[in-house]
């Protein structure tokens, strides 16, 4: 009988349970919220947290303050621009949301009504009632197991280890290197790939 490994495997959220949270997402910021950590591969604290000064749409990039006051820089990938996009062209309290200069726009790209962030904890609360209504398991259905699907699907797309962990904003590569796990039938698939 083969022996068990040890080695623990990390469950991100599938593709097919990430729809379903996005169809039953309370209201559209809630769905931009699981769009900025699904396509970014933000946490959640830095999700909430995100403000326009911080975007720039033109270079497709973000500048994230991370964990320990740690600045980096992130690709906007297409699903993330065009729900920043969406996001820009919005109205909120009146205002327009615009990068034109002299237009009044709210600081926080995901606003309560009073324009203030909302908490990590009140994403967390709404995405586990989510989970639980939809039979998710909790062990996938996190905003860190989000970010974990945005993390495997770089690496399956040929993102290299170092680019993905500061895309992460890890400060350890070995870190990042959980996400390295083989999936069932991709040793065949190399294989395959080879042999044509």
């Amino acid at each position: 009988m083969a022996r068990r490994s040890r080695r623990r495997i990390y469950k991100a959220t599938r593709d097919d349970e990430y729809r379903l949270l996005l169809g039953h997402a309370p209201n559209e910021l809630y769905r931009d919220l699981l769009i900025a950590m699904r396509w970014a591969g933000l946490r959640v604290s830095e999700a909430v947290s995100l403000c326009w000064e911080q975007v720039d749409l033109d270079a497709l990039q973000m500048m994230i303050l991370g964990k320990g006051g740690v600045e980096r820089s992130v690709d906007i990938l297409p699903e993330a621009e065009r729900m920043l996009r969406r996001r820009a062209a919005i109205k909120v309290n009146g205002a327009r949301l615009s990068f034109a200069g002299g237009e009044v726009k709210p600081a926080f790209i995901f606003p309560r009504p009073n324009g203030q962030p909302y908490t990590t904890r009140s994403v967390q609360r709404v995405l586990k009632g989510l989970r639980e209504r939809l039979g998710i398991p909790p062990e996938r259905g996190t905003p860190h197991k989000l970010r974990h699907r945005y993390a495997t699907d770089s690496l399956e797309h040929g993102v290299p280890l170092h680019v993905l962990r500061d895309q992460l904003g890890h400060a350890d590569i070995a870190t990042t290197s959980i996400y390295t796990h083989s999936l069932p039938g991709q040793a065949r698939r190399y294989y395959d790939r080879g042999t044509e």
